[in-house]
Parts: C-alpha cells; sequence; structure tokens
C-alpha cells in the first residue's frame, strides 16, 4: 500500500510516515506532532514525526502474478485451433497435437493460476486523527477439479487421424512415456501409434512434464470414441474488492511508545465466472465477470502497537481482528457458488533500524498467512527494506521480499524513488519477481507491481 511502501518491499511496519500508517500500523498516528516539552524533536523521533502536524495522500497501484505453469499453458491453449487437427498434414501439426492434450492435462493441477490486483487510495490526517477511503482488489483465473474435460477435443482420433499422425513420426525409440503409459495407447490405437505418440513428446521443443501425462494419455485414448463436441473445459474466474472507509487514531503512551487502531466501514464484493477455455467470447469474460457478484456491507478493527528508542524501532499490527465476513455468490448460469471470503485476523511485526533521519533500514514477518483470491494459495511475507533521503529532495529506495508460503515467483526485487518538492511529495515504486514465464512469445516476471503516490506534509 502507497509508493513509499512498495519501494522499500512493504517493510514499513515500523517506519511508515504518512497515512499509508493506517495499513501498516495505526499506532503511528499517535506519534504526529509529538515534540519535546520546549519544543523540537525528540531523541527517540528517529524519523522526526514530530515536525507534522497534518496532511493529505492519495495513491494506487496495480501487478499481477502468474502462478505455477499457468502462463505456459495458456499461451499455447488460448493459440489452439482445434480444427487443424482434423487433418494433420506436417510433423509440427502433429507435434502441436500431443502438446496440446500434455496442457490441457496440466491445466488443473493445484497451484496453476494467474491472478491480478490493484489498490487506490486517498486519505487526510490530523494530528493524531486520520480518515481516509481505499478501495482493493484481487482476482484469479484457474480450472478447477472436474471441470478438465477430457473427452472432447473438437475432434476425433479415427484410423485415419492416426495414419496421419504416424506419418510424422521420425522413430520408433520410447523416450518420455511410461510402460503403463504406452500400454492404455497401444491398447486404443496400435503400437505405431504409441511409438509415434512417444516420439512427438519426445521432439517437441516443449517442455514436456511428467506429471500431466497420465492425464494426456488419457484424453488421447478418450479421443479414439470422441464425438467431436466442443471442449468443455472451464476457466473459474474468482475476485474480491473491498471498500473500506477506516476512522484512524493514535495515543503516545510516552516518547517510546504509542497505540493506535482503525474502526472500518468496509464494503465488499465476491465476483464469480465460468468460462469455456476455448470459448470464442472468452474475450468477454471482464465485462461478464463485473455483472456478477454478491456485496456485503459490515465493519472492521484494526490495532497496532509501536516503540521506538534512539536509532531504533519496532512496531506490531493486528488487522481485522473481527474477522469480517462477506457473502459468496452464485452463478446463475453454471449454478456454482463462489465461497464466502472471510478476512482472517493477519499479524504483522517489523523492526527498523534509523542511524540517521535520512537512512531507514528495515525487517518485517507476517506473523500469520493470508488467503487471496485463488482458492488454496496463501501468502506470508518475510520483507527488507531501505530508504536513503539523499540531498533531502530525493529519496532512493530498494527492497525483496519472498512468500514463505508458497516458492512459485521466487524473490520479488523492489525499487522506489521519492520526490520532495518543500510541502508536496511524488513517489514512484515497482517491483519484479526473480522467476520468469512466457506469455504470448515475451518473457515475463512472474510476477510485477507499480505504484504511484502523491503526498501533501505539513
Amino acid at each position: 500500500m502507497g509508493a513509499r511502501g512498495q519501494g522499500m518491499a512493504g517493510a514499513n511496519t515500523a517506519s511508515a510516515d504518512d497515512t499509508t500508517a493506517q495499513y501498516y500500523n495505526p499506532a503511528v498516528f499517535g506519534l504526529f506532532g509529538e515534540q519535546a516539552a520546549g519544543g523540537g524533536q525528540l531523541a527517540a523521533d528517529n524519523n522526526n514525526l514530530g515536525r507534522k502536524g497534518w496532511g493529505w495522500d492519495t495513491d494506487l497501484g496495480a501487478g499481477y502474478r502468474f502462478n505455477g505453469r499457468m502462463a505456459d499453458y495458456m499461451d499455447r491453449l488460448a493459440g489452439a485451433d482445434l480444427d487443424r487437427f482434423d487433418s494433420i498434414d506436417s510433423r509440427a501439426e502433429a507435434e502441436d497435437l500431443a502438446v496440446l492434450v500434455h496442457d490441457l492435462g496440466g491445466v488443473d493441477n493445484p497451484g496453476n493460476a494467474f491472478s491480478v490486483d490493484a489498490n487506490a487510495a486517498t486519505a487526510l490526517r490530523i494530528g493524531h486523527w486520520g480518515i481516509g477511503v481505499r478501495g482493493m482488489a484481487q482476482a484469479s483465473g484457474y480450472v478447477r477439479e472436474g471441470d478438465l474435460d477430457t473427452e472432447n477435443f473438437g475432434f476425433s482420433l479415427d484410423s485415419s487421424s492416426t495414419d496421419e499422425i504416424k506419418k510424422h513420426a521420425e522413430n520408433s525409440q520410447r523416450d518420455v512415456l511410461t510402460q503403463g503409459q504406452y500400454d492404455q495407447l497401444e491398447d486404443a490405437y496400435d503400437a505405431a501409434t504409441a511409438d509415434a505418440v512417444d516420439d512427438l513428446l519426445a521432439g517437441s521443443e516443449t517442455e514436456i512434464s511428467q506429471e500431466n501425462l497420465d492425464q494426456a494419455v488419457d484424453m488421447l485414448v478418450n479421443a479414439e470414441s470422441s464425438t467431436g463436441k466442443d471442449n468443455q473445459t472451464l476457466i473459474t474466474f474468482s475476485g474480491f474488492t473491498l471498500m473500506e472507509v477506516p476512522l484512524s487514531y493514535g495515543r503516545a503512551l510516552n516518547e517510546h511508545w504509542a497505540v493506535g487502531g482503525n474502526l472500518k466501514l468496509m464494503r465488499g464484493r465476491v465476483y464469480g465466472n465460468q468460462v469455456r477455455i476455448f470459448d470464442d467470447e472468452a474475450d468477454d469474460v471482464i465485462t461478464q465477470t463485473e455483472e456478477r457478484y454478491e456485496q456485503t456491507t459490515t465493519f472492521g478493527v484494526d490495532l497496532g502497537v509501536m516503540g521506538r528508542w534512539e536509532h531504533f524501532q519496532a512496531g506490531l499490527t493486528g488487522r481485522n481482528l473481527n474477522a469480517p465476513t462477506f457473502d459468496g455468490f452464485r452463478d446463475p448460469e453454471s449454478n456454482y457458488r463462489f465461497d464466502d471470503v472471510t478476512l482472517d485476523p493477519h499479524f504483522r511485526a517489523g523492526l527498523a533500524y534509523i542511524p540517521f533521519n535520512t537512512l531507514t533500514l528495515e525487517v518485517d514477518y507476517d506473523l500469520t498467512a493470508q488467503e487471496t483470491a485463488l482458492p488454496g494459495y496463501e501468502t506470508q511475507y518475510a520483507a527488507v527494506g531501505l530508504e536513503w533521503d539523499a540531498w533531502r529532495f530525493l529519496a532512493l529506495r530498494a527492497g525483496a521480499y519472498e512468500n514463505t508460503a508458497e516458492d512459485d515467483v521466487g524473490t520479488v526485487y523492489t525499487a522506489g524513488l521519492g520526490l520532495n518538492l518543500w510541502a508536496a511529495r511524488l513517489d514512484i515504486g515497482g517491483a519484479v519477481a526473480s522467476e520468469e514465464t512466457t506469455v504470448d512469445g515475451e518473457t515475463l516476471p512472474r510476477a510485477a507491481r507499480v505504484s504511484a503516490e502523491l503526498s501533501v506534509d505539513f
């Protein structure tokens, strides 16, 4: 939340210094404007919060994440033309058929999905109080277990089709299929077809995963008796949007300790939609999904505590302590019900080292895991962030975080810039994952985010 936090990998629980403290740690509101008895900076006020009386911030951000091998599968499946397999005229087309059933065999593996997220906020703080409007959204696309059609392909493999496949095989050495998989194909067709399929899989430039092959072979066997009906594999899109209006208050207990909290009016929407993977109208999925939701209005409670000593600060935040719940949604066409969304209490701790007003180094860790819009996928981040206010008008930020609950995107590296223009400040931040994938022929990081923020400080 916020471009400063983005640039520092989200490590702001102990060093937030603007209205994003509503998210990172509301106890910070108790430290704004706190100065020594005769005026001036307190010894423990490492980032000079005492000079701040009021301020306004607005920020926005967006990102994506490809989980598992979903990007690879969708990249190839999206361009698949099932009609072309009625007549296989080249080895390339024969290989494409082998890869198609392989990709369909793996697309419903747990953890294969893609996700997008976005956030936007504006907030005002005056003294120890703050009020804001914060919007957050997550959406994921995946194939649920049971929604993979292994019987219909839009074509069938009759004897003439397998004759075409055998024509384009170059050797009979078994390189990919296990003995059991080979026997299945031989029983359904003949040994020459089994040899040809194995050869085509072995010769393909696409990485072939053994975990998908059992299902791929099952599909090829079923294709022997397929009627040629269009494939009915469904992609499930689930999403959750949250608009909250937090009223924040913080209180300094003394120079070293402060507590604070948010009371939040919350309006959430649970979205859901299902679309056939080969449907010509699948491009309209966003428009369709926008119209399918259930809306719930409730409230939430956050609490935070901050401790600070010369050069060191520590923070602990508990969000959504009352576990607010938002009603699920039933798709009127498929009758599938998307589950209720409960925001379980989430705790995060941070420790910051601030040797000078201009230099901050912080480490944060999620003490509890968080669910996401993708069922079964959780996040629990460990993060480290650095900020250096170079020459007072230019802030340089860097960091890295890693999801300790999953290992599909690798370490995510972040960077950011802040430009101080007297009362106003413009911040930008970004993040890219160390692991890469291929989408539409382009190599992309498995996860990426960008953020921007405009602030006024007095």
